[in-house]
């Protein structure tokens, strides 16, 4: 049986794990491995989760060149960051007995955090990155988004062809609210987005005082689970301030992710809170609800979900045309197609006919 390479999942902002998943050219997919990371490590997420987006000056840009061209890390964060995911790719080659070239990278959408250390990172740990500035789909994968896709949501059954894809869903975005939980910290992402991997603005919330082992630094065990309640509820809040037309719109769709999310107290927790959000209660049950078959329904484990996102896209970006671009005349052609044969999956056309290479 053939098997694509591996795809991993790697910053997460707690010390406990980062994950790997591969998805086989027959359908299934694998978790293959979560790795400990390191206090360096951690405490690298932490400092990048509150630190602004700075531009490198001009000498910062030409010490990047010359670590290169030495062969170190282009950067401190960089090395760290090599690190983790050197530990991920060894874990994983084990467990595979293959040897791994290019890896999906999911991350937390920190400003700081750069698509160009993310890639340096994977060259300097031996890996390819598939994530490229110029791809028509989604430059950097956060969490979330790749979590979306892990959960069913968004994918298309032309996905060959990224234009066909586009045409299976309509106006209608869904409203996601993305909620991790670990040892270390309490995290949430709101975004919208219709098509898997497709890049959209979303607002994050880092909490690393809110995580599992924190709950010791409160009075009482009630204060704890109230301050979490509340962390819960400032995205929504904020966005509904921030965009009063959002107050019309409902969160459509919950992910959980990280080891904790399946606490029962945090369950509970996050039940209650979307609740006093106006959240319809069959959205918060569909998260909460656990089954087995993950690629036909709603539900990932929480602690691969972002790890077999990547390995999706991985899949989607090595059989289809991520970097080709669309002729105007395309459009009109498939909504003719569209009218004659009843679904975008009736469709043959002829893709060397209606793209063209950027």
């Amino acid at each position: 049986m053939r098997q694509l390479p591996l795809y991993n999942s790697p910053p997460k902002a707690e010390r406990i794990h980062s994950t790997a998943a591969v998805y086989y050219y027959n359908g299934s997919k694998l978790d293959t491995a979560h790795v400990t990371a390191d206090m360096e490590y951690e405490s690298l997420m932490q400092r990048l989760s509150d630190t602004p987006y700075s531009r490198q000056t001009i000498f910062q840009r030409y010490m990047r060149r010359i670590n290169k061209a030495l062969g170190r890390p282009a950067t401190a964060d960089v090395g760290t960051l090599s690190r983790m995911l050197s530990k991920i790719k060894s874990a994983t080659e084990a467990a595979l007995s293959i040897k791994l070239d290019k890896a999906a990278i999911a991350a937390p959408k920190f400003d700081s955090l750069t698509l160009e250390d993310l890639n340096d990172a994977a060259n300097y740990a031996g890996l390819q990155s598939w994530m490229e500035v110029d791809d028509i789909r989604a430059t950097r994968m956060s969490e979330g988004h790749a979590a979306f896709s892990a959960n069913g949501y968004g994918l298309c059954q032309n996905y060959r062809n990224y234009f066909w894809c586009l045409d299976e869903f309509d106006d209608e975005w869904e409203q996601v609210y993305a909620i991790g939980y670990t040892r270390k910290a309490l995290y949430t992402t709101l975004f919208e987005t219709d098509v898997a991997f497709f890049s959209s603005e979303q607002l994050n919330m880092f909490d690393f005082n809110a995580g599992v082992d924190s709950a010791s630094s409160f009075s009482t065990e009630s204060d704890y689970w109230d301050h979490v309640k509340k962390q819960l509820s400032v995205l929504p809040k904020s966005q509904r301030i921030r965009d009063p037309s959002w107050v019309r719109r409902q969160i459509s769709v919950l992910l959980l992710l990280g080891e904790s999310a399946s606490n029962p107290k945090f369950l509970s927790t996050v039940k209650d809170a979307l609740a006093e959000l106006d959240v319809l209660p069959s959205v918060i049950d569909r998260a909460l609800t656990v089954r087995q078959d993950v690629m036909s329904v709603r539900v990932a484990d929480p602690l691969f979900a972002a790890a077999r996102g990547a390995a999706i896209y991985a899949r989607w970006k090595l059989e289809g045309l991520g970097d080709c671009q669309e002729l105007n005349s395309c459009f009109e052609q498939r909504r003719r197609e569209h009218e004659r044969n009843g679904s975008v999956a009736d469709m043959v056309l002829n893709s060397s006919q209606n793209l063209e290479l950027r």
